[in-house]
């Protein structure tokens, strides 16, 4: 997730753009090269009837003004952390709630008979929000997520050189 919000300095200041050339919006996803578009999300038209532009082209209009002070604009990219996602914690486990607001409970499918196994709650920059060493070959078991702020993390579980991922939120 990522949030913009604006105040009253966003209008006429240096940033190049005033009350009618309004500030490029959005956020995307693509290859360097700008070859590939795996998605797109950018604001369109005139604060208050925005649209939303999702087509995975080049093309990046600005909005045609400031949005008011005290506006704030949330962006959730249907694949967040797509790139660090190997392999989905759902082809070994299943998680639930999902979201959650107390407990994540983790139930494998198997047993990974290791005799551990590393449990990372990674927040969406990448740090680390708590990890636990678990015993591989219980068959599930749970992540307390009460004192964990709300939001998108990545659950990763390490069982020896495999690594399996997942979405997990957690809404308060």
């Amino acid at each position: 997730m990522f949030e913009i919000y604006y105040g009253p300095s966003s209008a006429s200041n240096q940033s190049g753009y005033n009350t009618t050339n309004g500030p490029n919006i959005g956020l995307f996803y693509s290859l360097k090269s700008f070859s590939k578009m795996f998605e797109k999300i950018w604001i369109n038209g005139a604060p208050g009837s925005y649209t939303i532009d999702s087509a995975k082209t080049v093309v990046f209009n600005a909005a045609s003004g400031v949005p008011v002070s005290g506006t704030m604009l949330r962006f959730i990219p249907k694949k967040v952390a797509a790139g660090i996602l190997r392999n989905a914690v759902k082809d070994v486990a299943e998680i639930y709630p999902n979201p959650s607001d107390d407990i994540i409970n983790v139930r494998l499918q198997q047993p990974f008979a290791l005799p551990v196994v590393d449990v990372t709650l990674y927040d969406i920059s990448g740090k680390t929000i708590t990890s636990y060493k678990i015993d591989g070959r219980q068959q599930s078991f749970t992540i307390p997520v009460r004192n964990i702020p709300g939001g998108t993390y990545t659950l990763t579980l390490q069982a020896g050189t495999e690594t399996y991922s997942s979405l997990v939120e957690i809404s308060h």
